[in-house]
């Protein structure tokens, strides 16, 4: 086959986050984009606001482009969710198997150089803080809520991410 096809320009075919975005555009309104077997449901309108919930949370961190962000958590929705509010935050994503044991977690994320981690509830309560001395902040991604700050700073960030949101997008 034509090695031509392997090298496309951005002007045939755009990057798959412009693809993502327009997706979510043209499909704004109450269709369903996602969701958990039997369970959560999520609207394209939904997703972009969790993605973009998940940019405030990454920024009261402290996180920045090109960090690595641990994703540690039982295939779902939400981890698809936060998946995509890392890497759209240009973070870099560091995908850790469910199955690793809390051992291999703590150390995979640490030397990783990953300073926040998204994580689960049957994950989290197994791992050990201590053994992520450069993690800033953990995340539940069940409901987004914050596991673990390192900081006073971070939250009180996150406690404003409510009232934050509203504002930049009233």
């Amino acid at each position: 086959f034509p090695y031509t096809t392997l090298f496309r320009s951005q002007e045939t075919d755009p990057h798959y986050l412009a693809k993502f975005e327009k997706v979510l555009r043209d499909h704004w309104n109450d269709e369903k984009a996602i969701c958990n077997y039997g369970g959560r449901e999520d609207s394209y309108s939904e997703v972009a606001t969790i993605i973009e919930r998940v940019h405030f949370i990454l920024a009261a961190a402290g996180v920045k482009k090109g960090d690595k962000v641990t994703l540690c958590a039982r295939n779902t929705a939400e981890w698809a969710l936060a998946f995509m509010g890392i890497n759209t935050y240009e973070a870099v994503v560091v995908p850790l198997l469910a199955d690793f044991t809390p051992e291999s977690i703590c150390n995979l994320t640490d030397h990783s150089d990953s300073v926040a981690l998204f994580s689960d509830n049957d994950i989290w309560p197994k791992l050990d803080v201590a053994g992520m001395p450069k993690l800033k902040a953990a995340v539940n991604i069940t409901d987004f809520t914050l596991y673990y700050a390192a900081d006073g700073k971070i939250e009180t960030a996150y406690r404003n991410l409510d009232k934050d949101f509203a504002a930049k997008y009233p």
